[in-house]
């Protein structure tokens, strides 16, 4: 699992598929619905460019 903002899906997403010995890797994005709010503060910042 990656935690990253939607913007860097594209990126990440071709560069798990050329390093990923599957020959079709899961890559998906899943919305975030709700979450802890001290949690979803922090993940924000982790993510933030």
């Amino acid at each position: 699992m990656v935690k990253i903002d939607l913007t860097q899906f594209s990126a990440i997403a071709a560069r798990v598929q050329q390093l990923h010995s599957y020959e079709v890797p899961e890559v998906i994005a899943l919305p975030i619905v709700e979450g802890a709010a001290t949690y979803l503060d922090w993940l924000a910042k982790q993510v933030r460019l």
